[in-house]
Order: C-alpha cells, then structure tokens, then sequence
C-alpha cells in the first residue's frame, strides 16, 4: 500500500473515531462514544503445591503484562496490557498498560456490531507475537515460567463477548514430569543423571491453528530441572519443557529417556507399536520410572490436560 494511500486510511479511521464520540450516536453505534478493548482472562486452576510454575499455573502469579494484537487492515497492531487479579480469583484483567489515543483505533469498540480478531500472548517480550521459541537445554526452576509461551486467540469477538466471556489461555508448549521410584539402587548411588533424548530446542510459532513446529535438528538432550521435594515414593522427580512432536516425526523405538547411574547408562524407547504424536501442546506427560541394576521398568499415568490444573499424571497412551 502507497503512503498516500495509508495515510488517507489512517484520516479516515481518525474521522470514524471521533464521530463515534459524538453524544449523538445513532443506530448501533455506542452511546456515549468509544470503549477501549479490555480482556477477561481465565486463569489456570492453581495445584496445591506447585514445584515449578508454568506462566499462569498459579492464578497469574509473578505476571505483570501481557501482548494483544488485533487483526485490521492494512496491518496488525499490538500493544502491551497490564495484568490485574484478585487473590484467589483465578482470573485476571487486562487493560492497556498505557491510555489509548485517537490513533489506537484497532483498540477501541465504537459499535456494537463490529467485530475483531484478538491475539494474547505471555510473556510479552519485545512487543510482538513470537515467530520463532527456543527453550534451554539445562532447564532451571526459572525457565519452568520464563520459557512458558502461551497464546489466547479469539476470531469475530464482539463487545458483548468482551464485557461477559473471559479468554482462556493454552500452553503452547508441553511439560514433560519424570518421577524416579525410590529404590535401594539410587539410594546407594553417588550421581544420578536424567536427560530427554533426541529433542527440539527451536521451534516456529503457527499462527492458525496456534502451534508450536520443530526446526533444526532435533538432536539435543535436555536437562530438566530436579524439583526441590520429589513426589510422594520417589527418590527424585524432574520437571521439562519441550517442543510438540508430530506424528510423522516418532518412530517407535525413538530413545526418549536416558539415565545415568555412577556411569551405568539406562535407556527407554518408545514401544515397538507406537505411532502417534508425542508431547502434544498444552498436555504433562508423567513418566514413572524404577531403575535398578538390570535396568528401567517404566509407567505413563493417565492423560491429563495441563490446563486441568492438575499435578500432571500423563497425557500418551504408553504401556
């Protein structure tokens, strides 16, 4: 689009804003004049005793600001939001971190038929919507929240759905929990090592549907973070986040989990039947492993979605 051209869409939509403030509005205009875009945000049921938190996984904890995009043509302005929450509520607020102008107009409802494509994310970073999401390959409890990408994405949202429905947020990543069962064999060893074998540290953000998809070369090992107090039987228990794998992209017998005992290596594989995705986004997979000296002995509880709540019991159907 030439200048000239933008900038008479820009007077345009100026002359629109202001005649909407008018006190006089007819139809189905706004009495009263233009509204800002504020958001309702559902917030993630917090678990009772969270060893590391995900962004949101503990009613909006630790979390200041927020990024919202509107889709209008000719481009896709985004602002920051700040976050407001009630304790206790699990819910959250979200308004613009600074006063909307006249030029905001993307921001503003000025009728109670227009409609709007609305995208937020966390954690806002530089002020635009993530093309490209790395996670470490040593994880710490900081990273748990920090590398935690979510995405709320709402098409043809009105006024109404503004002021009486709330935005629900997905984890864009999967969280992956090993549990090591306490056992003579570890008690008595001097180092136990846990890694997450033949994984993505880079992936590109989709926008529709909202996805995370590997790039590079999936051939890392992660280090997860070792929880402070392992669940209840175990002798340690870790936590990672990784990168959604597609079907086409598992193959059975895949090395998943590596452990090391006083340099004794174990690993697990993926059964010999299994062909289906692993590590879906918004999902925690719980492995629940024995080791001991002939070897590894491995379950994966029940699936369970990571927005649930939930302290996370699995999400694959794995023997």
């Amino acid at each position: 689009m030439s200048n000239m051209k933008l900038t008479l869409w820009y007077i345009a939509a100026i002359a629109l804003f202001t005649s909407c403030t008018q006190d006089e509005l007819a139809g189905d205009s706004l009495p009263g004049g233009a509204r800002p875009l504020v958001i309702n945000a559902s917030g993630l049921q917090a678990i009772a005793t969270p060893q590391t938190r995900g962004t949101l996984e503990g009613n909006w904890d630790g979390v200041k600001t927020v990024g919202v995009q509107v889709e209008i043509i000719p481009s896709f302005p985004s602002k920051e939001y700040k976050v407001e929450t009630e304790d206790g509520s699990g819910t959250a607020h979200l308004s613009p971190a600074e006063p909307l102008g006249a030029g905001d107009m993307a921001f503003w409802w000025t009728s109670t038929t227009e409609t709007k494509t609305v995208t937020v994310w966390c954690p806002y970073g530089d002020g635009y919507i993530p093309s490209v999401w790395t996670i470490p390959v040593k994880q710490t409890a900081e990273d748990m929240q920090s590398k935690d990408l979510l995405c709320a994405r709402k098409e043809g949202m009105t006024l109404q759905d503004c002021e009486t429905g709330t935005f629900e947020f997905r984890h864009m990543l999967s969280k992956v929990r090993i549990n090591l069962k306490a056992s003579d064999y570890l008690q008595n060893a001097a180092k136990v090592d846990v890694r997450l074998l033949d994984q993505y540290t880079m992936a590109n953000c989709n926008d529709m549907p909202q996805t995370l998809s590997g790039i590079s070369t999936r051939d890392h090992s992660i280090t997860p973070c070792q929880l402070e107090t392992p669940g209840s039987g175990c002798y340690a228990s870790y936590e990672a986040l990784v990168i959604p794998l597609d079907a086409d992209e598992v193959a059975a017998t895949d090395e998943l989990i590596g452990i090391t005992v006083d340099g004794a290596e174990y690993v697990y594989h993926l059964p010999d039947d299994y062909n289906n995705a692993l590590f879906l986004g918004g999902y925690v997979y719980t492995f629940n492993i024995t080791v001991d000296a002939k070897g590894l002995e491995v379950s994966v509880a029940q699936s369970t979605a990571w927005t649930s709540g939930d302290d996370g019991e699995g999400s694959v159907a794995l023997p």
